[in-house]
């Protein structure tokens, strides 16, 4: 196992240094071996690094990796879905990934299930989400849930609280976003 973190590790490294070409080819090797592979290479398709941008290609590797149930496969790929535009498929994986304790992927489910198409909208599930993503420090949860405290009838020291908590929130997604806009909690 050592030997295919340190392989996984490699390829990681010439990703991060832009050399997309050997980050590819090492990445290749390792899907037999490192299911977490299939996360790099269905980056490089989604986005085009390295090679054409390839959505086929894409949807295969973060497939392959959520089909091991792996949370970020299931993330990955339910972004891809949302950004084909198929909600519902998106909205279904975001919540297995939830389940599964990813953090921007409850923020997600919540905000499917709170906006859009009728079909998709369903309050008792955007609540859970939203009180899940909010539970594992999602910032916009955190936010959007002290939102709905400031808007409920609940008391005018409540919803004083829920104001300040609000801003409170406001003020630590800003500052995250400028440290590292990659963050899941931002996300």
């Amino acid at each position: 196992m050592n030997d295919q973190n340190d392989e996984l590790n490699k390829a990681y490294d010439a990703f991060e240094a832009g050399d997309y070409v050997r980050a590819k080819e090492l990445f290749e090797r390792l899907v037999q071996k490192n299911s977490r592979a299939h996360l790099y290479l269905g980056w490089m398709y989604d986005q085009g690094l390295g090679v054409g941008e390839d959505l086929k290609q894409a949807q295969y590797h973060y497939q392959c990796l959520s089909n091991t149930n792996d949370a970020d496969g299931k993330y990955y790929l339910a972004s891809l879905f949302q950004k084909k535009g198929d909600l519902a498929h998106a909205a279904s994986l975001y919540e297995e990934s939830a389940e599964l304790d990813h953090v921007s992927a409850a923020y997600w489910a919540y905000a499917l299930r709170s906006e859009g198409s009728a079909p998709l909208v369903n309050k008792d599930k955007a609540d859970f989400y939203l009180k899940k993503a909010a539970a594992l420090g999602h910032i916009f949860a955190q936010r959007d849930l002290a939102r709905q405290e400031m808007k409920s009838g609940a008391g005018i020291s409540r919803r004083t609280i829920a104001r300040f908590r609000y801003f409170l929130f406001k003020l630590k997604g800003l500052i995250l976003i400028l440290k590292n806009s990659q963050d899941m909690r931002v996300r």
